[in-house]
C-alpha cells in the first residue's frame, strides 16, 4: 500500500513546501493549491496576538487577490465554526433541520457574564432544560475549548465560566457517532460518550471531552446505569448519517471537517452536537490515500466545488472580544517523503502529534529542529520535476522544499 500511494504522490506532486506567512506570499510562489490548518491561529488572532493576527490577514488579502488558486479549505467558509454560538445557530438553521426531519441540534444559549439570575432568564427564553452542558465559547485554538461541564440545577449556575454554550444535554446511552469527512468520502467511527443523566440535586462535573470520547476511554462517565444497560442501544443508521454528510457538507463549503451526531433515547433522532475544521482523523483508515484523491480532484476540476464569498476584515465578531486562553499549538499537518532514495515507503499523516511517525528513520537535515508553534501551508507547485523531499531548517519559519536528487 505504501509503494502504491509514493507512486502516486510522485505522480502528483513536484513540490510541496511550509509556506512562510511572516512574508509575502506572492514572492514565495507561484502556488497550484494550499491545503492549511489555520484556526490555531485565528483563534489567537482573535484573542489579541497582533502576530496571528497580520498572519490571517496577510493568508485572506492573498487568497481574495488569487482566487483562481484552489483552497481547502477556504477560511470565509471556518468561520463559522470557530464560534460554538456562531456554529450552532447556522446548524439550526439548516434546512435539515426543518420540522418533521430526523435531524435538530439541541436547545442552546450563549451565557456572556456568570450572573445567575440573568442566565436562568436566557435559559427559559431560549428553552434550554437542565441538565445542560457548559462549553467554551470558543472552539477551536486551545486546549481550553475542550474543558466542560454538565450542570444539574440553579445552583450549578455559579459554576459556568463565560463566555460559554449551555446546551441541553440529551440522552443517548453513552454513543457518538463522529463523522470524518473528506471531500466526496466519508468515514463513521462509533466512540464511547457521556451516559445517561437527569436534572436533580447534583454537583457539577467537569470533564475534557477529549479524553471522554476517545476510542479506550473508560472513564466513570462512560459507565451506563445498571438499569439502563438492559435496554439496547439504538445503532445509527449509515444511510441517514449518508444523508447528513451531503447536506452539511454543500452547506458549509468545506471538505475536511468532522461531525459529533449522537442518537436521542426513545425517539431516535438525531442530534448534531459539534462540528469541527479540520480534525483529527484518528481511527480513519488510508487517510493519507483519500487526502491525495481529494487533492488530485481538486487540481483536476476547473470549477470550484463551493461558492466563495468574500471573508470579513474583521475577524473579532467570530469569536467576540481577545479571550485568555492557553494557546498549544503544533500544526505541521502534512507528512513528508521519506528523503532515503532506496526506500519507496512513505510517512504516514499525524494530525494528533503533528509529526513524522518514524522518528528513527526520519533524520532531519538539522536534528534540534522540530516545527512547533507554526501553522503549516502545503503549496503544491506542479511546474517542476522534482520528486524528493527533505526538510530545510529554520527554527522559526520552516520552509519544506523539494530536493531534485532522486531519478523518476
Amino acid at each position: 500500500m505504501h509503494a502504491i500511494i509514493y507512486s502516486k504522490i510522485r505522480h502528483l506532486l513536484s513540490n510541496v513546501c511550509q509556506l512562510d506567512l511572516d512574508r509575502s506570499l506572492a514572492d514565495q510562489g507561484p502556488f497550484d493549491l494550499i491545503l492549511h490548518k489555520l484556526t490555531d491561529q485565528i483563534a489567537k488572532a482573535n484573542q489579541g496576538n497582533n502576530i496571528a493576527k497580520s498572519r490571517v490577514e496577510r493568508f485572506c488579502q492573498f487568497t481574495q487577490a488569487h482566487r483562481e488558486i484552489p483552497v481547502i479549505d477556504p477560511l470565509e467558509n471556518l468561520y463559522k465554526l470557530l464560534d460554538r454560538h456562531v456554529q450552532y445557530k447556522f446548524v439550526q438553521e439548516c434546512d435539515i433541520m426543518e420540522e418533521g426531519c430526523h435531524f435538530f441540534t439541541p436547545a442552546f444559549v450563549e451565557f456572556m457574564d456568570s450572573d445567575v439570575a440573568r442566565n436562568k432568564a436566557l435559559m427559559e427564553e431560549n428553552d434550554v432544560q437542565f441538565p445542560f452542558v457548559c462549553k467554551p465559547s470558543v472552539a477551536h485554538g486551545s486546549q481550553l475549548s475542550h474543558k466542560m461541564s454538565i450542570i444539574f440545577n440553579e445552583e450549578g449556575l455559579r459554576d459556568v465560566q463565560p463566555p460559554c454554550v449551555a446546551q441541553t444535554f440529551i440522552n443517548h446511552n453513552a454513543l457518538l457517532c463522529k463523522i470524518f469527512v473528506i471531500g466526496h468520502s466519508h468515514y463513521i467511527v462509533e466512540r464511547p460518550s457521556i451516559k445517561n443523566f437527569s436534572a436533580g440535586n447534583f454537583e457539577t462535573i467537569f470533564f475534557n471531552s477529549h479524553d471522554v470520547s476517545k476510542a479506550e476511554s473508560s472513564s466513570f462517565l462512560n459507565e451506563l446505569d445498571e438499569t439502563e444497560m438492559e435496554h439496547p442501544v439504538v445503532k445509527p443508521d449509515y444511510r441517514m448519517l449518508e444523508h447528513l454528510v451531503t447536506r452539511m457538507r454543500n452547506k458549509l463549503g468545506l471538505d475536511l471537517f468532522g461531525i459529533d451526531v449522537i442518537i436521542e433515547n426513545h425517539t431516535g433522532r438525531y442530534a448534531v452536537i459539534d462540528i469541527n475544521g479540520f480534525p483529527g482523523y484518528d481511527g480513519v483508515p488510508d487517510f493519507f490515500q483519500l487526502l491525495l484523491d481529494l487533492l488530485q480532484s481538486r487540481l483536476a476540476s476547473t470549477e470550484p466545488p463551493f461558492p466563495r464569498p468574500v471573508p470579513p476584515h474583521d475577524l473579532s465578531h467570530v469569536t467576540g472580544p481577545p479571550r485568555d486562553s492557553s494557546i498549544n499549538s503544533c500544526t505541521c499537518i502534512f507528512q513528508h517523503l521519506q528523503k532515503e532514495p532506496n526506500c519507496q515507503s512513505i510517512y504516514e499523516l499525524d494530525i494528533a502529534n503533528q509529526m513524522t511517525t518514524d522518528r528513527e528513520t526520519f533524520l532531519p537535515q538539522d536534528k534540534s529542529t522540530e516545527c512547533h508553534d507554526k501553522e503549516a501551508l502545503l503549496l503544491l507547485t506542479l511546474s517542476g520535476d522534482q520528486t524528493n523531499y527533505a526538510p530545510h531548517s529554520d527554527k522559526c519559519n520552516s520552509l519544506w522544499t523539494a530536493k531534485n536528487d532522486v531519478t523518476n
